[in-house]
């Protein structure tokens, strides 16, 4: 696992991606933060096996205090675990208040041997962001899939969320994000700058050639639209325009509007 993690850090952009590395047992502790200045690599390789104890519900209530308050960078969560916890209830207690957070923090799973895949469902955003090992020598066949999947997942947005897209250079940045509408009747997008959207209702990742409809935001303005069915997830793909970078805020609600 260390091998895994050392990879992982090996590989991310430092400039743009900040890491850091919570262990739990029957105690929970954070290894290093986000500010953490010295050689990533050289701290996980030098990490301490600890045994004890499968306290996860600790581990995801401390990682909420681990990130900062803003609401403008994408925040992940991937905890791995080689057996079920100590209390599932709690568990799954603590993985709905981490992914309700307003932050929008996006949560993986990663279990091993031992671990239970209903556990690491109810850890994890979605289905697609689990993933279940045979042993701990089956990391290395999965780095590519979880980076993969870290860099290119929509955010989750489960009832509201403020995501900032950073300004146009040599080619349109964009964002997917996945609206948790569970049956919810309508959604609205505002952006502080001008912006274009493309939705799909089954395309997961969504893009000016794959796209059910999509709409323009003027800056300072805002989009509502009512669903007319039962739909789990609505895919936008939201592009920045402009040259700054825009902030863009998400409700997903029950009001009905007439489009």
């Amino acid at each position: 696992m260390k091998s895994f993690l050392a990879q992982f850090a090996s590989v991310v952009d430092p400039d743009q991606t900040r890491i850091a590395v919570r262990t739990f047992s029957t105690a929970t502790n954070l290894y290093f933060g986000l500010k953490e200045s010295r050689d990533k690599v050289q701290l996980i390789n030098d990490l301490p096996y600890r045994t004890g104890w499968t306290n996860t519900s600790l581990a995801l209530l401390g990682a909420l205090g681990d990130f900062e308050d803003d609401r403008n960078s994408v925040k992940i969560v991937i905890t791995i675990t080689d057996g079920i916890s100590q209390d599932p209830v709690a568990t799954k207690r603590a993985a709905d208040k981490l992914k309700a957070d307003p932050r929008n923090i996006q949560s993986f799973a990663i279990g091993v041997a031992g671990a239970q895949m209903f556990e690491l469902e109810n850890i994890a955003s979605s289905n697609e962001h689990v993933e279940m090992l045979e042993n701990f020598d089956a990391f290395k066949k999965i780095l590519s899939t979880v980076l993969d999947k870290v860099c290119t997942t929509g955010i989750e947005i489960h009832q509201s969320g403020k995501i900032e897209i950073a300004g146009k250079s040599e080619k349109t940045e964009s964002k997917v994000l996945v609206l948790s509408m569970n049956g919810k009747k309508s959604f609205e997008v505002s952006s502080a700058k001008k912006a274009k959207a493309y939705i799909s209702f089954d395309n997961s990742n969504p893009s000016e050639a794959l796209y059910d409809f999509s709409f323009e935001i003027e800056a300072g303005a805002s989009k509502k639209f009512s669903v007319g069915k039962y739909y789990e997830k609505i895919y936008i793909a939201l592009y920045n325009i402009e040259a700054e970078a825009t902030l863009i805020e998400i409700l997903i609600n029950d009001k009905v509007f007439i489009n």
